[in-house]
Parts: structure tokens; sequence; C-alpha cells
């Protein structure tokens, strides 16, 4: 954890104010000194619960929380008191949400506000794992290195990392393009996001090598490039959500 919180602050101090940060964490992580830590610099926690944790649900009587969720198909989303054996009771928002597609619901512990979160905003912790498997298999080998002095893997972190932007403004320029049918060389800005994004077939840091590489080829480096953010997970349609509601 101490390391955790160092880290916490080098970031927040060179990150944008403006810029809203959400941490989503595993349910082993969940530490009030952590919380606590996380909001007064302007973030936002939000971490994974056990089955095991009670609730006391606004105006209402403590519970376990899978009892709030009926079945699948449905999610429950309120504020309350959360707390499980041996730990430290923590208010927030608790969601519980229990896809079609999933044997068991997820449990989650942000501070924002009801009206504030989507439901399925935690997904996007897959991506550290995505991202892991983009800095290595699909990406750059950097496991083969075998570096064991940390100086000298924190260099090729950030050689790495820039890298790393470089090949998903091109690859986000180059998914652009892919839309209308067109060469990346003829988009000149980005274009307005789709509503709804299709599932892709091709990663964006692949079209980004792809892309890089024959720029590259050609003996210059393209000027155009951007990143776009994707858009938040919306719930699935079939998804019966219930907002809960009560006085303290």
């Amino acid at each position: 954890m101490p390391a955790i919180l160092a880290l916490v602050q080098r970031l927040q101090a060179v990150g944008p104010p403006s810029m809203p940060v959400g941490r989503l964490a595993a349910r082993g992580l969940w530490r009030p000194r952590l919380w606590r830590h996380l909001q007064p610099v302007g973030w936002h926690p939000g971490v994974r619960l056990q089955h095991t944790t009670s609730l006391q649900p606004q105006g209402q009587g403590r519970c376990p929380v899978r009892t709030l969720g009926t079945g699948p198909g449905q999610a429950w989303v309120g504020r309350g008191i959360a707390s499980k054996a041996g730990a430290k009771r923590q208010v927030g928002t608790v969601l519980v949400v229990w896809d079609v597609a999933h044997s068991t619901p997820w449990v989650l512990l942000p501070d924002l506000l009801p009206g504030h979160i989507g439901v399925c905003w935690y997904g996007l912790r897959v991506w550290i794992a995505l991202g892991f498997r983009a800095l290595k298999g699909i990406g750059w080998p950097w496991h083969h290195t075998r570096r064991s002095d940390p100086t000298r893997g924190a260099r090729h972190w950030l050689v790495l990392a820039g890298a790393r932007l470089w090949v998903l403004a091109y690859g986000t320029r180059a998914e652009d393009a892919a839309q209308p049918g067109v060469a990346p060389a003829q988009l000149v800005q980005p274009t307005a996001p789709p509503a709804s994004r299709r599932r892709r077939g091709v990663s964006v840091l692949r079209r980004g090598l792809q892309a890089l590489r024959q720029t590259l080829g050609r003996g210059y480096l393209g000027r155009r490039r951007w990143r776009v953010p994707e858009p938040w997970p919306e719930p699935p349609p079939n998804l019966l959500i219930t907002y809960h509601t009560g006085p303290y």
C-alpha cells in the first residue's frame, strides 16, 4: 500500500487538474486508507466487493449485498454503508450488476453518486489486462528483455509509453479512415464518433503499428495524428436497473 499511495501522489502531480480520474481496483485492494487518500486529490475510487459484504441501504436495515440483485438481467444501485467481517465500514454507492451472460453479479463500491456513474463502467478494468497484453504479446515483447535493475526497467518503460502514444495516434486515424472507406492520408481531422461502436476485428494498436511501418517505409512521419477517447460503456438493453433512494 505505501508504494501505491506514493504512485498516486506522483501521478496526481503531473495530471491535468480538469481531467476526471476513476481508479478501478480489484477487491483485494479495498482499503479505507486508499479511499481516504484518493478523494482529497479529486480522484474517484471504485472497487469490487465480495458477495459476503453486507450493506445498510439508506432508510433500511443491513442485508447481504447478494440479496439486492434478484437474478440475471437486473441491477441495483443505491447509497449505503458497506462493510465486511474484520473491516471498517465505508459509505458510498453500491452497485449490484448481474448481466444475463454472467453466472454471478458484480458488487461494486464507488464514491460517485448513483446518478453520476454507469453500471457498466467497471468493465473498463479489463483494459488493464489488455494493456499488458499489448505491451507484451501483440505489441512490444518487453518481457523478453529480462531486465532486473529497476532503474533500467523504468527507462525502458518510458520509451514504450512514448512509442505507444504514437502508435495509438496512428491507429486512431487509420480506424477513423476505415469507417468511410478512405485512405488515412485523405483524413485531415477526427471523424464524429459513432453512436455505438461495433466490435473491433482489429485493435487500434495493430492498426497503428501497420500504419506507422508503412509511413516509415516511405521515409517520413505523418503530421496529422490524434487520439479520441472511447465513449463510456452503456448497459445492455435487457438490463433492468433499480435506483434506490431513501433517507438515512
